[in-house]
């Protein structure tokens, strides 16, 4: 078959488009392995997570007054499950941050040391939640070329156990949150098996068990 001059004029632009433009997208299109999980962690933040509101969107709703309230005798509060989760955010910041050294560190929790005002109070917690955000996702840019397979320093886990560790971790205490809210707003007796935990049982160390 003959090919005119302007369908072969036709052909070569479309391999100079090709040549030109198909590996930049290839590359554009690749992330690092740490790029995905802080994609992830951000969504989770304030975001649409399929499994449902993202965590700023569950703590804009929390009615100060019940924030700081238990469902029942030694049980802990909301207050108290965030106080936690920022603790281990804190771990895996420091880490990031090249501080070997830093260990996991997590004090009795007193609401009225923030404030004696509980929505003043409620608002610093909230505040310091964004901090940590911000703080992990500048860090996590900032070590886009850190090898997520290597130990973290003195742990049995590695920085992709440690930052899947905070993803998971953050989901799994949301729900509870919600639950917690739900029971104090409706003065429902809440399923002491769904707020069982420690806090002395930190995240990580069971996923580095996991294949």
């Amino acid at each position: 078959m003959l090919i005119t001059s302007q369908q072969s004029e036709t052909i070569n632009k479309m391999k100079e488009i090709n040549e030109n433009n198909q590996p930049a997208e290839r590359v554009s299109q690749v992330e690092s392995p740490i790029q995905t999980i802080k994609k992830q962690l951000a969504n989770s933040y304030d975001g649409t997570p399929w499994y449902g509101p993202a965590i700023k969107e569950v703590l804009e709703i929390i009615d100060p007054d019940y924030a700081f309230e238990s469902p029942e005798k030694n049980m802990q509060s909301i207050g108290e499950i965030i106080a936690h989760m920022l603790s281990c955010r804190k771990f895996a910041e420091q880490r990031l941050a090249g501080n070997l050294d830093y260990t996991f560190q997590e004090e009795e929790f007193d609401w009225r040391e923030l404030s004696t005002n509980k929505k003043e109070a409620w608002n610093i917690l909230m505040g310091r939640f964004q901090v940590s955000q911000e703080t992990l996702i500048q860090l996590m840019n900032q070590n886009n070329d850190i090898e997520l397979g290597k130990r973290v320093n003195g742990k049995t886990y590695t920085f992709r156990n440690m930052l899947a560790g905070i993803l998971q971790h953050d989901i799994h205490h949301l729900g509870q949150v919600e639950y917690i809210h739900n029971l104090l707003s409706k003065n429902k007796k809440p399923a002491t098996r769904m707020l069982r935990y420690s806090f002395r049982v930190f995240p990580f160390e069971s996923l580095a068990q996991q294949k």
